[in-house]
């Protein structure tokens, strides 16, 4: 029998306790739980779980990992380029979680008692993402026909002058590109996304050297030469619209990955 320090209180008690006889507290183990991210993706990639930048385990989209530690530390969570960190003590509950329009990774320290608290408001916030998405495309449906039926009702001559046609666009139409614009941008950036992580677990394996290490290198550069390409596309329609914050905040974001990449690019390279 060993003493260990009760999680609540501080105290010292007896391994074998299921409660603190100090603070009453409820001893969970020596035992952390992490949770897989619920997020739906084209691609689902498992998250690396490291303690001391050693691996000792990994967690799948929806799954459950249970993982020992007997003292507080602090974890890391990798997955590709994305990475996360969390402090931890024995009983805690973590959540991974990735922003679905940055790709970011995040891990939300919780309990048993609040964790599906935790799932449910991580979904709460993907969900209100896709509906302000759906809230400004019917503001901007609402907007382009109003300005249809305004200048429907006006002579040919008086219609819009060169100056101002990009500030009040006579049709929906011109909405209707960025809203398929976006979903190109989102394709290209799955497809990148994907070939990084082709890229991360093939990079130290002796199968993949000379030419089929190049061809792995090769894939997901040209993955994100598409992504950027369809990304400027994007970024030009929604300045053109009068969309100039969406656009820089979209840019800021592609330049992130691609500086990201880069980096974990030159690490994978030199551990060859």
């Amino acid at each position: 029998m060993a003493l260990i320090k009760c999680p609540e209180c501080g105290k010292e008690i007896s391994s074998s306790v299921s409660k603190c006889p100090h603070c009453g507290f409820e001893i969970q183990g020596k035992k952390v739980i992490i949770l897989g991210y619920t997020e739906s993706f084209a691609t689902s990639p498992s998250v690396t779980i490291l303690k001391n930048g050693v691996e000792i385990g990994k967690v799948e989209q929806n799954g459950k990992l249970e993982i020992d530690i007997d003292q507080a530390c602090t974890l890391q969570f990798k997955c590709s380029m994305r990475s996360a960190e969390c402090d931890v003590k024995p009983g805690d509950w973590v959540l991974l979680s990735f922003n679905r329009t940055t790709g970011r990774l995040a891990a939300i320290l919780t309990d048993k008692d609040n964790y599906q608290f935790a799932i449910n408001e991580a979904k709460g916030k993907d969900s209100k993402r896709w509906l302000w998405a759906i809230i400004i495309a019917a503001i901007l449906f609402a907007i382009g026909y109003m300005l249809s039926a305004c200048t429907s009702s006006t002579d040919s001559e008086n219609s819009y002058s060169e100056d101002n046609y990009y500030e009040a666009p006579k049709t929906i139409e011109d909405y209707d590109d960025i809203l398929r614009q976006i979903e190109v941008c989102e394709n290209a950036r799955q497809n990148f996304l994907y070939e990084v992580d082709n890229v991360f677990v093939k990079a130290n394996s002796p199968e993949y050297q000379g030419i089929m290490a190049q061809k792995i290198f090769w894939d997901a550069n040209n993955a994100l030469d598409k992504f950027n390409e369809e990304g400027e596309k994007l970024e030009s329609l929604l300045r053109k619209h009068g969309f100039s914050d969406e656009a820089s905040k979209h840019k800021e974001d592609r330049e992130y990955m691609n500086r990201v990449y880069r980096e974990e690019k030159r690490k994978a390279q030199g551990y060859r």
